[in-house]
């Protein structure tokens, strides 16, 4: 009987022994990730497997995530003033994920929050390893990249291929504002033009490759020009495959990367948009795809110099502004316009439309030297953010007028036939225009950055003199330039041609004298 009543009385103390157990277990875990309202930090330095939300006065907590296309509300377990839920339960798979709380039924406000999760099931920073040009494309290579320990080496091995012993470089690396993650740069020399290196960092042993671009222009070269990148990580990541599959040289992007706003609250959407293009802006034969970028109002707290009462000269301010943009892209670096020459054969000249930068002044003196050294350019081409002529917004905005009257003249006296637009959020192509109007030995203008964003209508496009076509569609640009012509053809995202035109250039016979006339053809 005693031994019954004992054998009760365990077996009692052990169900209760489970009860805590199973308590403890649906509670937040050791590597569980806190948020609060006003955080937006991405989980990443340590691992962890739970999230959760500190909120005292909620009745009720989910999260709705891009992973099911925000369609399913995930109820967030309490434990006082602590909501908590397993990614497991989430159903996140290795990758990067958008998602937000729901208190109450209502959305918090503010940007989606980001979170990568790698093959272990577990939050992680997302890679980056990103490649641009800070001078001449046919003899260098920038390489970028982002690590979690400020020990970490910023070393870069390459060889040729089929070459058994690495040559090596050492760069620096600076810390990536507003997060514990770490920016790495090196600048490889001396390279051999139209060429393919291997290259690896040297804390992996992963494997790249990149290619130098030909010092002289004898067969087609491809490259894919666009803007306003990162409304919503899939589209951003369709458009990204879609550019990589025609397979460019490289990538010229206008402005308004990853729509940070220069705000702290913001940077986990660079490391997403750093993600997407590392995963999937890879060419058809596996190598790596450079970019190129300008600034646009979305790098930049405020948008726009003029809206600002606090400027001051120099790089000091710049950074404050804008503080990510210049520590991401060795390109173009301070002032924050640049231009880059492709041998004597194509050069781009990356503009800033009063970001940073004033639309006149040393800007304008500037562009007008650049532009002169190099009027007799076959392939000349400006590119920056805000359009000379829109095609969404009112061509009498201040900024777009001031672009017309200062920057369009300088265009057009080097003989500039064709020039990059974005800001919009639309697709158009301008007919060849010059001195205010419709002339075929005018600059077409093409935009109007549409790559990943929400588009804007063009309702009144045909009412726009200006226009040629215009459409509310995301797109990109291919560029084929040749020796005496170049084609440009515009391509959505499941490669639809939106528009195809062809462009004769200058000819070596011409004595340098600006491209010659072709009007486009739709």
């Amino acid at each position: 009987m005693h031994l019954k009543i004992l054998s009760m009385v365990n077996l009692m103390l052990l169900a209760l022994a489970g009860a805590a157990f199973a308590a403890e277990d649906v509670g937040p875990s050791a590597r569980t990730h806190i948020f609060a309202l006003d955080d937006r930090a991405m989980p990443g330095s340590e691992p962890v497997d739970t999230v959760a939300l500190r909120h005292a006065r909620a009745e009720a907590v989910d999260i709705r995530h891009s992973a099911d296309g925000w369609s399913e509300p995930h109820p967030l377990d309490r434990e006082e003033d602590v909501w908590f839920i397993a990614i497991e339960t989430l159903g996140w798979e290795p990758g990067l994920h958008e998602f937000k709380f729901l208190i109450d039924g209502e959305w918090e406000e503010g940007a989606n929050r980001i979170i990568y999760i790698n093959e272990d099931g577990v939050t992680a920073f997302p890679p980056a390893l990103y490649l641009t040009w800070q001078r001449d494309p046919t003899t260098t290579m920038t390489v970028h990249w982002h690590s979690d320990h400020p020990d970490d080496p910023s070393v870069i091995h390459y060889r040729l291929p089929g070459e058994d012993d690495w040559r090596s470089e050492e760069g620096d690396k600076t810390p990536f504002p507003f997060t514990d993650r770490w920016i790495h740069t090196v600048e490889l020399t001396g390279l051999t033009p139209d060429t393919r290196y291997e290259f690896r960092r040297d804390d992996t042993e992963n494997v790249y490759a990149f290619q130098t671009m030909p010092d002289t222009l004898d067969e087609p070269l491809r490259f894919v020009a666009g803007g306003d990148i990162y409304h919503q990580k899939e589209w951003m990541d369709a458009m990204n495959r879609q550019a990589a599959s025609l397979d460019p040289m490289f990538v010229a992007i206008g402005g308004d990367l990853a729509y940070a706003d220069g705000l702290p609250e913001n940077a986990g959407r660079w490391l997403a948009y750093f993600e997407s293009f590392y995963k999937h802006l890879i060419a058809p034969d596996g190598r790596m795809i450079p970019q190129v970028v300008a600034i646009g109002n979305h790098e930049m707290q405020g948008h726009f110099l003029h809206w600002r009462d606090d400027y001051e000269p120099g790089p000091e301010w710049r950074e404050y502004a804008a503080p990510y943009f210049f520590k991401l892209f060795a390109f173009p670096g301070h002032p924050g316009y640049n231009v880059l020459d492709f041998g004597d054969y194509m050069s781009i000249v990356f503009l800033d439309s009063l970001h940073l930068n004033f639309l006149t002044g040393e800007q304008l003196e500037w562009m007008q030297e650049v532009f002169a050294d190099r009027a007799d350019r076959p392939h000349l081409f400006p590119m920056y953010h805000v359009p000379a002529y829109p095609s969404h917004r009112n061509p009498d905005d201040y900024v777009n007028r001031e672009i017309r009257e200062h920057w369009v003249p300088v265009f057009e006296e080097v003989g500039v036939r064709l020039a990059f637009e974005n800001h919009d959020h639309t697709f158009k192509v301008t007919h060849p225009i010059r001195d205010g109007e419709v002339d075929p030995d005018g600059i077409v203008y093409v935009g109007d950055g549409a790559w990943g964003v929400d588009t804007r209508p063009v309702d009144d496009w045909e009412d726009r003199w200006y226009l040629r076509i215009a459409e509310a569609v995301r797109h990109v640009f291919e560029i084929v330039i040749e020796p005496e012509r170049r084609t440009v053809r515009a391509l959505t995202v499941d490669g639809r041609v939106l528009d195809e035109f062809e462009q004769s250039v200058a000819s070596p016979d011409r004595d340098g004298a600006g491209p010659a006339p072709l009007n486009p053809e739709p």
